[in-house]
């Protein structure tokens, strides 16, 4: 299942008081998130991931994703403790004139299925890793 969701920041949103959105998950694993951001935050709009106090994305605690005009993934495999699985995307916005706009997606699969997943996504990414280190550029 995807869930797809957009959280809105207003400028000067302090990271000690980020703005929050939840969203239930009904699956047994998230094994993706994407975080599109669109033209415009210059890095001053970061995202995080969590599920209670813990960090999903990313990895490493008080670090935050930022872009511009692009979107950032994660494959990971963040089994769900309950039922639904209620998580929350933070965000904070550094801008002091603009208010922005993330848009989320969360890929959830059932248990069966998302080992395979994350194992063919991860071996795609090696593959686009390699060639790129070959033809020396994006793929």
């Amino acid at each position: 299942m995807l869930y797809c969701l957009e959280i809105t920041v207003p400028a000067n949103t302090p990271k000690e008081n980020p703005v929050e959105k939840e969203v239930e998950i009904q699956e047994d694993v998230i094994v993706k998130v994407s975080i599109r951001f669109p033209p415009g935050p210059s890095g001053l709009l970061k995202v995080a991931v969590f599920y209670g106090e813990e960090q999903i994305t990313p990895f490493h605690e008080h670090e935050w994703i930022a872009g511009d005009d692009e979107v950032v993934e994660d494959t990971l495999y963040f089994k769900c403790p309950e039922k639904p699985c209620p998580i929350t995307i933070k965000a904070y916005n550094l801008d002091e004139a603009y208010d922005h706009t993330a848009l989320v997606r969360i890929l959830a699969l059932n248990e069966e299925y998302a080992l395979p997943h994350v194992a063919a996504s991860s071996a795609l990414k090696a593959i686009k890793e390699f060639f790129r280190k070959i033809w020396g550029g994006p793929l």
